[in-house]
């Protein structure tokens, strides 16, 4: 199933361009043209920032009152982020400064950054998908505006993150803030 992004845009293939696509976009044999990777890669095809929104997840998470809770809704969102492929998870989507294992991939289509991830912990997973929620299908202007420390908090989480949980959501969070300073707006 293709992510529903209103209006994508196509991009044709250059005369020019090698035969082999690259990572970032897959040719579309029905049409001749080139698919965003947002569009062409499974991994970016999760409902987080498109179908589920932080409101919404936020009247989840400050429904579930307690830490068990919590945590089961944290599993059943890591169950609606697509597994990456053992060839997916590699050391160039690898984020350092995990306890756990936990890959990010990221590509901009129009002025939004769209962001996949995966982790092999469902707990991390789970993390991954509110920080997708917060940040994924959104412009460079928006990211650098989010609070996400704030929001967490404010939503009872700040005992999900263990020192090190905490820094590996910190440095996925740099990340992503560091690649949305340079899409230009």
């Amino acid at each position: 199933m293709s992510p529903s992004i209103s209006n994508p845009k196509i991009f044709q293939q250059d005369s020019e361009a090698e035969d082999s696509t690259s990572s970032t976009a897959r040719r579309d044999n029905d049409a001749g043209t080139f698919l965003p990777a947002c569009i062409a890669d499974p991994r970016f095809d999760h409902p987080f920032g498109r179908d589920i929104t932080l409101d919404q997840l936020a009247q989840q998470l400050d429904h579930a009152s307690s830490w068990e809770a919590k945590n089961r809704l944290l599993v059943q969102l890591s169950r609606q982020l697509p597994d990456w492929t053992d060839e997916q998870k590699s050391s160039q989507n690898k984020v350092a400064g995990c306890e756990s294992q936990a890959w990010l991939a990221l590509t901009e289509f129009g002025d939004e950054l769209h962001i996949a991830a995966d982790s092999d912990s469902r707990i991390v997973k789970g993390l991954l998908a509110l920080v997708l929620t917060a940040f994924n299908r959104q412009s460079a202007a928006q990211i650098s505006q989010f609070d996400f420390e704030a929001w967490l908090n404010a939503r009872g989480m700040q005992r999900f993150l263990s020192a090190s949980r905490g820094n590996g959501l910190r440095a996925i969070v740099k990340t992503i803030r560091d690649h949305a300073s340079k899409i230009p707006m």
